[in-house]
């Protein structure tokens, strides 16, 4: 069976509030301009949208990392968000962690590296 991290981490990373959605939410073209204009600042050696694959009990994990730079084992998930910064409740801060850590986890087993900055 094939699942998506971010699928995977909505799933498994569910806690407290029943209201899960991510308010105020950006559009899908502001998440789109705010990550090419994370990506684009920087600088030589980082690869932008990694593609990670691999397997864990059975299930098959894929998804891309936001940025990475393997010379500094440097890994980035990034997130945009409209407004206030402290309106992001916890439950929806765990789901990105989450995210952050799997991708971590896919990568340290795909490129064989001990750790992750």
């Amino acid at each position: 069976m094939k699942v998506a991290v971010r699928t995977l981490c909505e799933f498994a990373a569910r806690e407290g509030d029943l209201d899960f959605r991510y308010t105020p939410a950006p559009s899908a073209e502001e998440g789109i301009a705010g990550h090419q204009a994370i990506q684009g600042k920087r600088g030589y050696g980082y690869k932008s949208e990694y593609s990670l694959t691999g397997e864990c009990m059975g299930l098959e994990i894929y998804g891309r990392a936001d940025v990475y730079n393997p010379h500094a084992g440097l890994l980035e998930e990034i997130k945009t968000h409209r407004g206030d910064l402290s309106r992001i409740r916890p439950h929806q801060r765990a789901l990105h962690l989450a995210q952050l850590r799997a991708y971590g986890a896919l990568l340290c087993r795909q490129e064989k590296r001990k750790s992750l900055k």
